[in-house]
């Protein structure tokens, strides 16, 4: 299995979650990032099922 580094918050304009008010340095900050399998960074690109909170709560859990 490999992971993939992910954005809770993306880091381009239209990404899943992007967040205007971030700057550059915040969206790349390891804060912004999870470690996922590729089947979840996918899943996760759903932004209804999967807002910044929930996304966050998975990687607590984890």
């Amino acid at each position: 299995m490999f992971g993939e580094i992910c954005h809770i918050e993306a880091a381009e304009s239209g990404g899943p979650r992007y967040n205007s008010k971030q700057t550059d340095e915040d969206r790349r900050h390891y804060d912004n990032l999870i470690l996922l399998c590729r089947n979840h960074h996918k899943a996760t690109d759903d932004e209804v099922t999967f807002s910044r909170r929930k996304v966050e709560e998975y990687e607590e859990s984890a």
